[in-house]
Protein backbone atom coordinates (compact mmCIF):
# COMPACT_ATOMS: atom_id res chain seq x y z
CA UNK A 1 0.00 0.00 0.00
CA UNK A 2 1.58 3.00 -0.91
CA UNK A 3 1.48 5.87 1.98
CA UNK A 4 0.69 9.39 1.15
CA UNK A 5 2.54 12.44 2.25
CA UNK A 6 3.00 13.12 5.79
CA UNK A 7 1.81 16.69 6.92
CA UNK A 8 5.29 16.93 7.81
CA UNK A 9 6.10 17.35 4.29
CA UNK A 10 3.91 19.59 3.19
CA UNK A 11 4.62 21.85 6.00
CA UNK A 12 8.12 21.72 4.99
CA UNK A 13 7.50 22.95 1.32
CA UNK A 14 5.25 25.69 2.95
CA UNK A 15 7.98 27.22 5.29
CA UNK A 16 10.23 27.37 2.73
CA UNK A 17 8.31 29.03 0.32
CA UNK A 18 8.07 31.48 2.98
CA UNK A 19 11.66 31.85 4.06
CA UNK A 20 12.54 32.24 0.22
CA UNK A 21 9.83 34.95 -0.11
CA UNK A 22 10.86 38.61 -0.75
CA UNK A 23 9.45 41.55 1.59
CA UNK A 24 10.13 45.15 1.41
CA UNK A 25 10.16 47.71 3.60
CA UNK A 26 8.41 50.62 2.85
CA UNK A 27 9.38 53.38 6.02
CA UNK A 28 13.55 53.98 5.83
CA UNK A 29 12.89 55.80 9.01
CA UNK A 30 15.59 58.80 10.16
CA UNK A 31 16.57 58.16 13.55
CA UNK A 32 15.85 61.80 14.65
CA UNK A 33 12.34 63.52 13.82
CA UNK A 34 11.66 66.90 12.50
CA UNK A 35 13.59 69.47 10.61
CA UNK A 36 15.87 71.88 12.11
CA UNK A 37 14.00 75.53 12.54
CA UNK A 38 15.10 78.56 14.45
CA UNK A 39 13.21 80.98 16.82
CA UNK A 40 14.70 84.90 17.22
CA UNK A 41 16.08 84.38 20.88
CA UNK A 42 15.23 86.13 24.01
CA UNK A 43 17.86 84.34 26.18
CA UNK A 44 20.13 81.80 25.53
CA UNK A 45 21.93 79.36 27.92
CA UNK A 46 25.49 76.91 27.38
CA UNK A 47 24.36 73.99 25.24
CA UNK A 48 22.12 75.71 23.09
CA UNK A 49 22.86 76.03 19.06
CA UNK A 50 22.47 79.60 17.91
CA UNK A 51 22.83 81.67 14.49
CA UNK A 52 24.02 85.47 13.87
CA UNK A 53 21.71 87.39 12.14
CA UNK A 54 20.60 90.85 10.50
CA UNK A 55 17.34 90.46 10.14
CA UNK A 56 16.85 93.70 8.52
CA UNK A 57 18.79 93.05 5.96
CA UNK A 58 17.92 89.15 6.04
CA UNK A 59 21.80 88.29 6.54
CA UNK A 60 22.99 85.50 8.49
CA UNK A 61 26.96 84.53 9.28
CA UNK A 62 27.76 81.82 6.80
CA UNK A 63 31.83 82.26 7.62
CA UNK A 64 35.04 84.39 8.57
CA UNK A 65 36.91 86.18 5.27
CA UNK A 66 40.27 85.21 4.83
CA UNK A 67 41.97 88.44 4.85
CA UNK A 68 44.10 89.64 6.74
CA UNK A 69 41.80 91.93 8.83
CA UNK A 70 38.97 88.81 9.30
CA UNK A 71 35.25 89.86 9.70
CA UNK A 72 32.12 87.33 9.52
CA UNK A 73 30.64 86.75 5.66
CA UNK A 74 27.03 87.28 5.39
CA UNK A 75 24.58 85.20 3.52
CA UNK A 76 21.12 86.33 2.21
CA UNK A 77 18.43 84.59 3.15
CA UNK A 78 14.73 84.72 1.96
CA UNK A 79 11.83 83.89 4.89
CA UNK A 80 14.12 81.86 7.84
CA UNK A 81 17.91 81.98 8.13
CA UNK A 82 19.11 78.28 6.69
CA UNK A 83 21.61 77.89 9.44
CA UNK A 84 25.16 78.26 7.36
CA UNK A 85 27.06 78.50 10.40
CA UNK A 86 25.50 77.07 13.66
CA UNK A 87 27.32 78.14 16.93
CA UNK A 88 27.31 75.76 20.16
CA UNK A 89 27.02 78.32 23.10
CA UNK A 90 28.86 77.64 25.86
CA UNK A 91 29.76 79.43 29.26
CA UNK A 92 32.46 82.14 29.01
CA UNK A 93 35.67 83.00 30.47
CA UNK A 94 33.91 84.68 32.83
CA UNK A 95 30.32 83.99 34.75
CA UNK A 96 28.80 87.01 33.29
CA UNK A 97 30.07 85.74 29.67
CA UNK A 98 29.36 83.24 26.71
CA UNK A 99 31.55 81.74 23.75
CA UNK A 100 30.26 80.96 20.79
CA UNK A 101 32.07 77.66 18.92
CA UNK A 102 31.88 76.01 15.75
CA UNK A 103 34.39 73.43 14.73
CA UNK A 104 36.38 73.97 17.70
CA UNK A 105 37.34 77.76 17.00
CA UNK A 106 35.52 80.51 19.41
CA UNK A 107 34.12 83.34 18.05
CA UNK A 108 36.47 86.10 18.88
CA UNK A 109 37.77 89.82 18.54
CA UNK A 110 41.29 90.67 17.85
CA UNK A 111 41.66 94.08 17.05
CA UNK A 112 40.00 97.23 15.21
CA UNK A 113 36.85 96.22 13.59
CA UNK A 114 37.83 92.74 13.70
CA UNK A 115 35.91 89.55 13.91
CA UNK A 116 37.23 86.65 13.84
CA UNK A 117 38.36 82.74 15.22
CA UNK A 118 40.55 81.50 17.76
CA UNK A 119 40.68 78.04 19.77
CA UNK A 120 41.58 79.56 23.45
CA UNK A 121 38.79 80.63 25.36
CA UNK A 122 39.62 83.62 27.11
CA UNK A 123 38.14 87.45 26.77
CA UNK A 124 38.74 88.05 23.61
CA UNK A 125 36.39 84.95 22.89
CA UNK A 126 34.13 85.74 25.31
CA UNK A 127 31.15 87.74 25.06
CA UNK A 128 28.53 89.53 27.02
CA UNK A 129 25.08 88.94 25.60
CA UNK A 130 22.39 91.22 26.62
CA UNK A 131 18.59 91.47 24.32
CA UNK A 132 16.61 94.74 23.93
CA UNK A 133 13.30 94.57 21.81
CA UNK A 134 14.13 91.72 19.95
CA UNK A 135 17.75 92.42 19.66
CA UNK A 136 20.89 91.23 20.39
CA UNK A 137 23.47 93.66 22.25
CA UNK A 138 27.03 91.24 21.77
CA UNK A 139 29.60 92.93 23.74
CA UNK A 140 33.25 91.69 23.79
CA UNK A 141 34.89 90.87 27.50
CA UNK A 142 38.16 92.06 26.43
CA UNK A 143 36.89 95.31 25.01
CA UNK A 144 33.20 96.12 25.93
CA UNK A 145 33.00 99.06 23.60
CA UNK A 146 33.31 96.49 20.31
CA UNK A 147 30.15 94.83 19.60
CA UNK A 148 29.27 92.50 16.94
CA UNK A 149 26.82 94.42 14.48
CA UNK A 150 26.12 94.55 10.60
CA UNK A 151 27.67 97.25 8.27
CA UNK A 152 25.11 97.99 5.39
CA UNK A 153 27.76 100.11 3.76
CA UNK A 154 30.54 97.41 3.81
CA UNK A 155 28.04 94.62 3.88
CA UNK A 156 29.39 92.18 7.08
CA UNK A 157 29.59 91.36 10.23
CA UNK A 158 32.22 92.75 12.17
CA UNK A 159 33.51 94.44 15.99
CA UNK A 160 32.41 98.10 15.63
CA UNK A 161 32.46 100.92 18.34
CA UNK A 162 30.16 102.90 16.22
CA UNK A 163 26.51 102.78 15.53
CA UNK A 164 25.82 99.76 12.54
CA UNK A 165 22.80 97.62 11.76
CA UNK A 166 21.51 95.75 14.81
CA UNK A 167 22.30 91.92 15.27
CA UNK A 168 20.32 89.20 16.07
CA UNK A 169 20.58 85.99 17.66
CA UNK A 170 18.05 82.92 16.85
CA UNK A 171 18.37 79.81 18.56
CA UNK A 172 17.75 76.28 17.38
CA UNK A 173 14.28 75.19 18.42
CA UNK A 174 13.42 72.14 20.62
CA UNK A 175 10.30 70.84 19.20
CA UNK A 176 8.66 68.59 21.85
CA UNK A 177 8.10 65.86 19.32
CA UNK A 178 11.67 65.93 18.56
CA UNK A 179 13.63 62.85 20.03
CA UNK A 180 16.27 60.17 18.93
CA UNK A 181 13.54 56.33 18.61
CA UNK A 182 14.26 53.65 20.54
CA UNK A 183 13.17 50.49 18.54
CA UNK A 184 11.88 47.90 20.23
CA UNK A 185 9.61 44.48 19.22
CA UNK A 186 6.16 45.24 18.97
CA UNK A 187 4.18 42.06 17.17
CA UNK A 188 1.20 44.71 16.08
CA UNK A 189 -0.29 43.86 12.59
CA UNK A 190 0.95 46.82 11.21
CA UNK A 191 4.49 46.09 11.31
CA UNK A 192 4.32 42.47 10.53
CA UNK A 193 6.04 42.08 6.92
CA UNK A 194 4.07 41.46 3.61
CA UNK A 195 2.69 38.07 3.40
CA UNK A 196 4.65 36.57 6.62
CA UNK A 197 2.66 34.29 8.67
CA UNK A 198 2.88 32.82 12.21
CA UNK A 199 2.49 28.91 12.82
CA UNK A 200 2.79 27.24 15.95
CA UNK A 201 6.38 26.37 14.44
CA UNK A 202 7.58 29.75 14.08
CA UNK A 203 6.29 33.50 14.67
CA UNK A 204 5.51 35.95 12.10
CA UNK A 205 8.13 38.49 11.05
CA UNK A 206 7.74 42.00 12.00
CA UNK A 207 10.06 45.74 11.80
CA UNK A 208 11.03 47.14 15.01
CA UNK A 209 8.92 49.97 16.14
CA UNK A 210 9.50 53.07 17.86
CA UNK A 211 8.55 53.01 21.52
CA UNK A 212 7.36 56.92 21.47
CA UNK A 213 6.10 57.52 18.15
CA UNK A 214 5.53 54.03 16.44
CA UNK A 215 7.47 54.80 13.38
CA UNK A 216 8.49 51.10 11.87
CA UNK A 217 12.58 51.05 12.05
CA UNK A 218 14.86 48.93 9.97
CA UNK A 219 15.76 45.80 11.48
CA UNK A 220 13.13 43.00 11.91
CA UNK A 221 12.86 39.83 14.32
CA UNK A 222 10.50 37.22 14.89
CA UNK A 223 7.16 36.97 16.85
CA UNK A 224 6.12 34.52 18.63
CA UNK A 225 4.47 31.37 17.69
CA UNK A 226 0.78 30.52 17.27
CA UNK A 227 -0.87 28.06 20.27
CA UNK A 228 -2.05 24.78 18.87
CA UNK A 229 -5.28 24.77 17.62
CA UNK A 230 -7.01 21.16 16.87
CA UNK A 231 -9.25 20.34 14.72
CA UNK A 232 -12.67 18.77 15.88
CA UNK A 233 -12.86 16.64 12.29
CA UNK A 234 -11.71 13.40 13.74
CA UNK A 235 -8.16 13.72 13.05
CA UNK A 236 -6.94 16.23 15.75
CA UNK A 237 -4.35 17.80 13.65
CA UNK A 238 -3.35 21.02 14.69
CA UNK A 239 -4.25 23.28 12.30
CA UNK A 240 -1.70 25.82 12.96
CA UNK A 241 1.11 24.49 11.27
CA UNK A 242 3.02 21.84 13.14
CA UNK A 243 0.55 18.57 12.29
CA UNK A 244 0.84 17.57 16.15
CA UNK A 245 -2.57 15.36 17.02
CA UNK A 246 -4.33 15.71 20.41
CA UNK A 247 -5.76 11.58 21.36
CA UNK A 248 -9.04 12.96 22.70
CA UNK A 249 -9.60 14.57 19.19
CA UNK A 250 -8.11 11.80 17.29
CA UNK A 251 -9.63 8.70 15.63
CA UNK A 252 -6.43 5.84 15.19
CA UNK A 253 -8.17 4.30 12.16
CA UNK A 254 -8.73 7.49 10.44
CA UNK A 255 -5.21 9.26 11.25
CA UNK A 256 -3.30 6.44 10.38
CA UNK A 257 -4.94 6.48 6.61
CA UNK A 258 -3.79 9.70 6.16
CA UNK A 259 -0.66 10.37 8.17
CA UNK A 260 2.60 8.43 9.36
CA UNK A 261 2.41 8.63 12.42
CA UNK A 262 4.12 7.30 15.81
CA UNK A 263 2.33 6.66 18.75
CA UNK A 264 3.50 7.57 22.03
CA UNK A 265 2.17 7.94 25.87
CA UNK A 266 -1.34 8.47 24.61
CA UNK A 267 -0.83 10.93 22.24
CA UNK A 268 -0.08 10.96 18.33
CA UNK A 269 2.77 12.77 16.85
CA UNK A 270 4.09 13.53 13.41
CA UNK A 271 6.77 10.95 12.38
CA UNK A 272 10.11 11.47 11.73
CA UNK A 273 10.64 8.03 10.40
CA UNK A 274 9.90 6.29 6.54
CA UNK A 275 7.95 2.86 7.52
CA UNK A 276 8.09 0.60 3.92
CA UNK A 277 3.95 0.10 4.56
CA UNK A 278 1.27 -0.10 6.78
CA UNK A 279 2.11 -2.82 8.51
CA UNK A 280 5.53 -1.46 9.59
CA UNK A 281 3.61 1.35 10.72
CA UNK A 282 1.03 -0.77 12.86
CA UNK A 283 3.67 -2.84 14.53
CA UNK A 284 5.52 0.44 15.27
CA UNK A 285 1.93 1.68 17.04
CA UNK A 286 1.63 -1.53 18.67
Amino acid sequence: MKLRKTLTGILGVAVMALSVGSFSHVNEHKEVHAAETYEKAKSISAGDTVLLVCESKTMELSGISTTSTKYGLGTAYSSAPAGKYKLTVESGSTSDTYAFIKDGKYLSWSSDNSLTTSTTKNANSSWKVTFSSGNANIANKSNSSRKIVWNASSPRFACYTSAQTAVQLYKLKVDAGEHTCNFVNNESEVYKLKDSTATCLVGATYYQSCSECDEPGAKTFVGTPLDHVYSDDGYGVCTNGCGELDSTKTNKDRALRLFNLKYNDGLYTRNTEIFADKNAIEEDLA
